[in-house]
């Protein structure tokens, strides 16, 4: 087969660039790891983060830009760069940063690489696709969530107006980070002219292992609870630290580590409500995924009650790692029941704080050790090998 693919989308700061979110990450990793299959399909980054021509990342060639590489193709390519000027007008009501820029840099990276198919990711690299100078270039979307009705997000009207138009587009695969976002988006938006096929994401599980004895040795269980996330107001760090803050009134102290960054003026507010109450919770900047593991083994619990997420690769990463997780009964995650299962999660029956605090009374009147955690089969069925693997079958279905 020998095809290569280009992806369209960006590195995580702990590979060289400048993303902080676990979407990111799990970006990287499956076109990496598909990669690292050595199979008959290559893949090839375009990132809007790296400002080197080309570079190697890991299994990995990335192509980036910078203002000298966008400035000479513009100049080479003038009659191209008006008709993606006039793509970026049809669509200026999605509010798009930098849309312009990135179609012309898409359009560099497609003619130097000229792939057999380009992968974008979201909505955002889905409508990006509107604007690509060959009408017949394949295209492959995978789509992490549905944001349109989540009004914890920004603009979330206009998401669900970007959401019903990209449904109407033409791609040969859309795939889906769980079965049930797959199933939401065709409730809601109806169905893409193309198989639509729920592809879970992976973990890393050379990070992300239970313990050894020789490591439980060497860490003591400093933290009741653990989260690693971006620190905002639909993850729910506040909620954690507010139920924490009630049960201390009750006599019951727990301890909290947050590990990441985001909002300021949020983290602010966390850490004053912290500093006034005076309540056992620490704070770490973020940390790149293979730090993050030691401090897991630290911790009894992982907790993240947010609001939305996609899939939520932070709560199998966590249970990969041994620690049972903490999670609300709404999440696409919650509702694949053959990966969470009563020895590896706590189910939560919302995001709010009186359901956190009910969850965390329990919790804090029973042992709950993390050897007795399971890691089920379907969990380990998500380890990035197997999830690349399924796309190389979905690469070669493409091309066959």
């Amino acid at each position: 087969m020998n095809k290569t693919i280009l992806a369209f989308g960006y590195i995580p700061k702990s590979k060289g660039g400048k993303q902080l979110t676990g979407l990111a990450t799990g970006i990287f990793d499956l076109h990496n790891t598909v990669n690292l299959l050595n199979s008959e399909c290559k893949i090839i980054i375009a990132a809007t983060d790296i400002h080197l021509r080309k570079t190697i990342i890991e299994n990995t060639e990335v192509v980036g830009w910078n203002k000298f590489i966008l400035t000479d193709y513009i100049l080479k390519h003038p009659i191209r760069c008006l008709y993606f000027l006039f793509k970026t007008l049809k669509v200026y009501k999605f509010r798009q940063k930098n849309f312009l820029f990135k179609l012309i840099f898409l359009d560099y990276a497609i003619e130097l690489i000229k792939p057999d198919a380009v992968h974008f990711h979201g909505t955002s690299g889905a409508l990006l696709s509107t604007g690509l100078w060959n009408k017949k270039q394949n295209k492959i979307l995978r789509l992490h969530g549905i944001n349109g009705f989540d009004a914890s997000i920004p603009l979330y009207k206009m998401h669900r107006k970007l959401e019903k138009f990209v449904t109407g587009l033409h791609f040969i695969t859309v795939t889906f980070v769980t079965k049930g976002i797959r199933d939401e988006w065709e409730e809601k938006f109806g169905s893409f002219n193309c198989p639509m096929i729920p592809v879970l994401n992976g973990f890393n599980q050379y990070l992300f292992t239970p313990k050894k004895e020789t490591e439980s040795s060497l860490h003591s269980m400093k933290y009741d609870l653990i989260t690693f996330s971006g620190v905002s107001e639909r993850k729910g760090q506040h909620r954690v630290v507010e139920a924490i803050y009630n049960l201390k009134i009750e006599g019951i102290n727990l301890t909290y580590l947050i590990i990441g960054s985001g909002e300021q003026n949020y983290l602010n507010k966390i850490k004053k409500f912290v500093e006034v109450h005076n309540l056992d919770v620490t704070f770490v900047d973020y940390l790149p995924q293979a730090e993050i593991v030691s401090h897991l083994y630290q911790s009894k619990y992982f907790i993240l009650p947010s609001i939305s997420e996609g899939f939520g690769k932070v709560y199998i990463e966590s249970i990969g790692a041994g620690i049972p997780v903490i999670i609300p009964k709404h999440l696409p995650l919650a509702q694949e029941s053959d990966i969470l299962t009563e020895t590896n999660s706590v189910l939560i029956d919302d995001s709010g704080i009186e359901s956190i605090t009910n969850v965390l009374r329990e919790i804090s009147n029973k042992e709950k050790l993390n050897s007795d955690v399971v890691i089920s089969k379907s969990v380990k069925t998500l380890q990035w090998d197997k999830i690349a693997k399924q796309y190389v079958d979905i690469y070669a279905s493409i091309f066959r």
